[in-house]
């Protein structure tokens, strides 16, 4: 990884360099003329910073420094204050770009008023899933469609805006002014045309309106912009040991000092049983397929990865799980710090945007609760764009080809979704930074073929040859339309100005929807390297994609889970503010370190958003406050001693009386049929059987092909175990399932024993 990334150092640096020399030679004459205007008014403030130095000693010729500075400004011709000369063309580009991404916000907005029915409860329940989960369900039609036409008109709107630069800093900061007025006024636009009454045309008025004076501006006072290369240094070598004590830290905040006590917390989660240990325990039959045999919502990798984890009994379970998903985590962050301490040249804005990324992961006083919240969610999203910056350097090295298909089409097994926004993230990160050529699309061909073949080794591998069939890959997908398509527990999306929502829903999407056409710019002069580029357009393509999740449930915690990209490319543009600052201030008014002062405020408000997050529609600890509650070593000398850290201490904990019920009429590898019941995967686990059911846990089934392919089984076996309310009464639920298993009951079986919590019930001869 180390070679590999010096590799890419390497061709950036020359390639820095020849993006120089191709910038010095398409300077115009027109060009020469405005910058030794820039020179004049920059050796003007020199001579004005001199004066004022002499000046200085005297604390009453304090107002002739500012008088001084005034005159330079404002006696200055408007043509020669070039915004080059305060401020990079890349900042530039992206404040014209926001603004044309504001644009098409606002038209996706009225198109989404205009296309797509309102937001609102069903009348009646999608197809495929049951009644029972009616409550859970709101149709999103416009709220999605704005997210979909966003995709699209926001990165066209980008890329408009930035076909000419202002050179004005008057024009750019009035732009920049106008940007943070237009933040409440189009969340007022979106509240009331997607969720309220206002018509569309007032928002295609208004959007007509500022296009037609943007473009009309930019036509008269608009000019073609040289992008100077990024050439910064890399870091010293004496950073390392700043490097290992960042990941020392890391290892303090992720590590627990008892993983049992995490285990605790996390209990007998259904969570952790449907993402992870319910698709594990199908795997101690023989050959059970994903999606034919039994759902699984996210992937088809994790499940078989975790059947080597499963421990004796549910409690250990859970505490491998903690460890599993600690371990992963520290690497998953480790790696990150290592990648964008390259991305972006600076260790401390690498660590920055690490801790932050790592801090909105905490989001609960139940850590490690939710998988699907956290890492295993995308494994291996940093190490896909570590192989595109890899391969897009050299694109007909074969080697690199190859580990990028391994790396996506392992993603794709472990995890569908984020294995597919991956992918399309490499595939538009690598024609913009390669260039839009049949040679470059003949090659990611040639990856995606790869890719696909190594994806079907890995199926057959792990499945065998039952799984390569068109019915098998049709149901592998399917799980992605019930939450997307159907609003399976979709929440609508809270368009205020408080609790940082305007941030959420607005700022930093819109950043990331410009960010796209300024990389453009400057992969089309050569001012960035392509290794750069990719890297940044591919966690910009992926933290769009990624908000899918929170656009169907529109909760604070889901935005800060998925922010990765966002916040990857937020730091990016940060880093690059700081950066293009001088070093110290150039007016005259005193030696101060601007770059300094920049970073410090820029992480203060970072700190701040971590420490303020609440979220009223689902009041919980968010981020700082989560983690303060986490066991962690850091804070091991402050924790509180009378914490439970044994799992004696979890609640339902499945019986051995119960557990010897199963074993004394199932044989090893036979599954079992517990039905109705939430924490049936338990039981399963202490007594090592696959289960029967085709979902876990088999008391929140909530699709009509679990169910009936459920019932189907159930005609097969020859006992039941159907768990007891402390009366005595069965307890089965789902209702749908609790009819046809009482109907079926009563006319094919017979009491058979009885534990602590389960009856066992065996099949009529």
């Amino acid at each position: 990884m180390i070679h590999a990334a010096r590799g890419v150092m390497e061709s950036c640096s020359s390639r820095c360099a020849n993006a120089a020399i191709l910038a010095d030679s398409r300077q115009s004459a027109k060009t020469q003329t405005a910058e030794q205007k820039h020179k004049d008014v920059l050796l003007e403030a020199a001579q004005t910073r001199s004066a004022t130095r002499q000046e200085r000693k005297s604390p009453d010729k304090i107002l002739s420094v500012v008088s001084r500075t005034a005159n330079m400004l404002v006696n200055t011709p408007v043509d020669q204050l070039r915004l080059s000369s305060y401020i990079s063309p890349h900042l530039c580009a992206l404040i014209q770009a926001c603004f044309g991404a504001l644009i098409g916000v606002m038209f996706a907005i009225a198109m989404a008023r205009m296309l797509f029915p309102a937001d609102g409860p069903p009348s009646s329940m999608p197809a495929g899933l049951l009644d029972w989960n009616i409550h859970n369900v709101l149709l999103e039609p416009r709220e999605k469609g704005f997210y979909l036409l966003c995709l699209f008109l926001g990165p066209i709107g980008s890329i408009l805006a930035t076909r000419r630069l202002f050179g004005s800093r008057i024009a750019l900061a009035m732009l920049l002014v106008v940007l943070i007025i237009a933040v409440p006024l189009l969340n007022a636009a979106a509240l009331h045309t997607l969720q309220g009454s206002l018509s569309a045309w007032v928002t295609i008025v208004i959007s007509c309106a500022l296009a037609m004076a943007y473009g009309s501006a930019l036509l008269v006072y608009g000019e073609v912009v040289v992008f100077l290369p990024y050439c910064s240094k890399l870091p010293p070598k004496r950073r390392r040991m700043l490097f290992g004590l960042m990941v020392l830290l890391l290892a303090t905040i992720i590590f627990p000092s008892s993983f049992t006590a995490v285990a605790v917390k996390v209990g007998l989660e259904m969570h952790v049983a449907s993402f992870l240990i319910g698709p594990a325990l199908y795997h101690l039959g023989n050959y059970m397929l994903p999606g034919i045999d039994y759902y699984t919502q996210y992937g088809l990798g994790f499940g078989w990865l975790f059947s080597f984890f499963l421990a004796d009994n549910a409690e250990y379970t859970i505490v491998r799980y903690v460890a599993f998903i600690v371990t992963l985590t520290f690497l998953f962050f480790t790696h990150l710090l290592y990648l964008l301490r390259w991305l972006y040249r600076s260790s401390v804005a690498a660590g920055a945007i690490t801790f932050l990324a790592l801090i909105f992961l905490f989001h609960t006083s139940r850590q490690f609760f939710d998988p699907s919240s956290g890492v295993l969610r995308y494994p291996l999203l940093t190490v896909c764009g570590m192989l595109l910056a890899r391969w897009v350097v050299v694109p007909t090295d074969w080697k690199r080809a190859l580990s990028l298909s391994s790396a996506l089409a392992i993603s794709l097994f472990l995890e569908t979704e984020t294995g597919i926004i991956s992918a399309i993230g490499i595939s538009g990160a690598f024609l913009v930074a390669a260039g839009l050529r049949f040679s470059s699309l003949a090659r990611l061909a040639a990856v995606a073929a790869i890719t696909a073949a190594l994806l079907g080794f890995l199926v057959l591998a792990v499945f065998g040859p039952r799984a390569l069939t068109v019915e098998f890959f049709r149901e592998w997908l399917k799980p992605l339309t019930i939450y997307g398509v159907a609003g399976f527990g979709a929440v609508p999306i809270q368009w205020t100005l408080s609790e940082w929502n305007w941030l959420y829903n607005l700022v930093i999407p819109g950043i990331a929807l410009a960010t796209p056409a300024v990389v453009y710019r400057e992969v089309y002069q050569r001012a960035i390297d392509p290794a750069r580029a990719a890297l940044l357009l591919f966690f910009a393509i992926c933290g769009t994609l990624m908000m899918a999740k929170f656009i169907n449930m529109s909760l604070v915690a889901l935005w800060e889970v998925n922010s990765l990209g966002f916040l990857i490319v937020l730091g990016w543009w940060c880093t690059t503010f700081v950066q293009e600052l001088p070093q110290y201030d150039k007016l005259g008014l005193g030696p101060l370190p601007l770059r300094i002062l920049a970073s410090a405020g820029l992480l203060l408000i970072g700190s701040i958003v971590a420490l303020t997050t609440t979220d009223q529609r689902n009041p919980d600890l968010y981020s700082v406050w989560a983690w303060e509650t986490y066991p962690a070593l850091l804070t091991a000398p402050l924790q509180s001693q009378d914490e439970c850290r044994v799992v004696d201490c979890m609640a339902n904990r499945p019986d051995t009386l119960d557990i010897a019920l199963i074993d004394q009429r199932i044989p090893a590898g036979t599954p079992a049929a517990i039905i109705g019941d939430i924490f049936d995967w338990s039981f399963l686990v202490g007594a090592h059987r696959p289960p029967l059911l085709s979902f876990i846990p088999s008391g929140d089934i909530f699709t009509e092909d679990q169910l009936n392919s459920s019932l189907k089984r159930m005609q097969t076996a020859d006992y039941w175990f159907i768990a007891k309310r402390p009366d005595g009464t069965l307890n089965i639920t789902p209702i749908v399932l609790r009819d046809a298993t009482l109907s079926m009951l009563k006319q094919d079986f017979v009491f058979d024993g009885e534990g602590s919590q389960l009856t066992a019930w065996k099949r009529r001869r």
